[in-house]
C-alpha cells in the first residue's frame, strides 16, 4: 500500500484529518487591507452581509482603503500554528477584524478576506488513486469560536467572491460543530448567495469534500427546523 493509500485508509477509519500529517495547498500571498471608510451593504433586501470594496490599482490617499503588510495573526493562521494564533488573538484582538487583501499574480484581480475566512480554508488528503480530496477546514472549532467571540460580525462578512465563512466551511468539509457555530453567529447565512448565486448548501453539493453526504444531511435537517419555525 502506497503513502496515499495509507493516508486515505487512516482518513476513513478516524473520520478526520490531522493538519500536521496531511498536505495542504501552498498559501497565497496575502497582505492586510484596512477599512476606514463605510462598508457597502449587500443589495438584497434581506441581506445584511457586509461587502468590502478593494481595488489595488485605484488605491490612493483619497480612497478609504490602504494596503499594508500581512498581519501577524494571518501569518500564524497561514502556518497553522494554533497555539500562537490563540495567544495573538488575546494580545492583539483588533487583528481579528483586519481585512487581508490577496492579489493575483498579474496584479489585476484583487481579493479580500478576514482571518475567519482564512481559518475556513481547506486541508487536503488523497484517495487510493492519488486524487486530491478536501477533508476539513484548517482551523478547529476553538479557533473559529475565538474569532467569532472577538469579532462576531465576521460571520456575516463576504470575501471577494461573495462568500461568507459559512460558504467556505461548507464546501471544505468542515465538521458539523464548526458549521453550527457559524450558523449560530449568523443564522441568515444559510440563505445568503455568493457572487455565483449559490447558497452554502449548494457549495456542499458542488464540492468533493470527504464528508459531503454528512454535511448535506446537516443542512437538510437545519432547513427543516427553520421552515418548521416559520
Amino acid at each position: 500500500m502506497n503513502d496515499y493509500s495509507n493516508r486515505f485508509v487512516n482518513l476513513m477509519i478516524n473520520g478526520w484529518c490531522d493538519t500536521d500529517n496531511y498536505e495542504t495547498t501552498k498559501p497565497i500571498e496575502i497582505i492586510r487591507m484596512s477599512a476606514e471608510g463605510e462598508m457597502e451593504q449587500g443589495r438584497d433586501d434581506d441581506n445584511d452581509c457586509e461587502e468590502i470594496p478593494c481595488n489595488r490599482r485605484n488605491a490612493s490617499k483619497e480612497e478609504p482603503f490602504a494596503l499594508y503588510h500581512k498581519t501577524q495573526l494571518y501569518k500564524l493562521i497561514e502556518k497553522e500554528n494554533w497555539n500562537l494564533v490563540t495567544q495573538r488573538l488575546q494580545s492583539n484582538p483588533e487583528e481579528a477584524s483586519s481585512w487581508l487583501c490577496v492579489h493575483a499574480e498579474n496584479g489585476n484581480d484583487t481579493k479580500r478576506m478576514l482571518p475567519i475566512h482564512a481559518a475556513c480554508l481547506p486541508i487536503y488528503t488523497y484517495d487510493i488513486d492519488g486524487k486530491q480530496i478536501i477533508c476539513g477546514t484548517k482551523a478547529k472549532l476553538s479557533i473559529i469560536q475565538e474569532l467569532l467571540k472577538i469579532f462576531p460580525d465576521g460571520a456575516k462578512m463576504k470575501d471577494e467572491k461573495g462568500r461568507l465563512p459559512l460558504h467556505l466551511a461548507a464546501s471544505n468539509g468542515a465538521s458539523t460543530i464548526i458549521l453550527e457555530a457559524l450558523i449560530e453567529a449568523y443564522p441568515k447565512g444559510m440563505l445568503q448567495k455568493d457572487s455565483t448565486g449559490r447558497r452554502p448548501v449548494e457549495h456542499v453539493r458542488d464540492s468533493n469534500a470527504w464528508n459531503k453526504e454528512r454535511v448535506m444531511k446537516f443542512f437538510r435537517e437545519h432547513n427543516q427546523k427553520r421552515t418548521g419555525m416559520e
